[in-house]
C-alpha cells in the first residue's frame, strides 16, 4: 500500500510540474510618441506645406491600440496632451496601431484584402531592462481607398 501511495505521489508531482503554466509578469513601461503625417492626396501642395507635413508632432490625446504576435487585441491606451503614455505589458514584442487603422471597417468601395489595417505604427519590444520606449510614425494614406484625384 505504501508502494502504491507513494507511487501515485511521485507520478501526481512530476505531472504537475509539466503541466503548471507561468504566468507572464507585467512590466511597468512609459514613453513619448510623435508623429509626423505623409501628403494623403490630391494636387501636389505648396513645398511649405510638405515641409509643415515632415515636422514630428507629440500624438496629444491619441488613443492607441496594442496586439500581439497573433494579431489579438491585448490592450489599450492613450497619451495625455504632451505625448506621454504609460501601460503595463508583459515582456514580448507588440504592434501598436493607432485608432485610425484599429477602427476602420472594410467598405465596398475600398481594395478586396488589403493589408493597410494589419501593419502596425509602430512596435514595442518589451523588456525587463528597459522601461522608456519613445517613439515616432508617421501618419500614412489608408491603401485600402482608393486614392485621392
Amino acid at each position: 500500500m505504501k508502494k502504491l501511495f507513494l507511487i501515485a505521489a511521485i507520478t501526481f508531482q512530476f505531472y504537475s510540474c509539466n503541466t503548471a503554466k507561468t504566468i507572464p509578469s507585467n512590466v511597468t513601461i512609459s514613453g513619448h510618441i510623435e508623429n509626423n503625417q505623409q501628403y494623403i492626396g490630391g494636387a501636389r501642395p505648396p513645398e511649405e506645406l510638405l515641409e509643415k507635413l515632415a515636422i514630428y508632432y507629440p500624438s496629444s490625446e491619441q488613443l492607441f491600440y496594442v496586439r500581439n504576435s497573433n494579431n489579438e487585441l491585448i490592450t489599450s491606451f492613450k497619451t495625455d496632451s504632451n505625448g506621454n503614455y504609460s501601460l503595463q505589458l508583459p515582456n514580448g514584442t507588440y504592434g501598436v496601431f493607432r485608432q485610425e487603422k484599429q477602427e476602420y471597417k472594410q467598405s465596398k468601395t475600398s481594395k478586396p484584402k488589403c493589408d493597410w489595417v494589419n501593419i502596425p505604427d509602430f512596435t514595442l519590444t518589451i523588456t525587463e531592462k528597459q522601461s522608456d520606449y519613445s517613439n515616432q510614425y508617421t501618419i500614412d494614406r489608408n491603401f485600402c481607398l482608393e486614392p485621392i484625384p
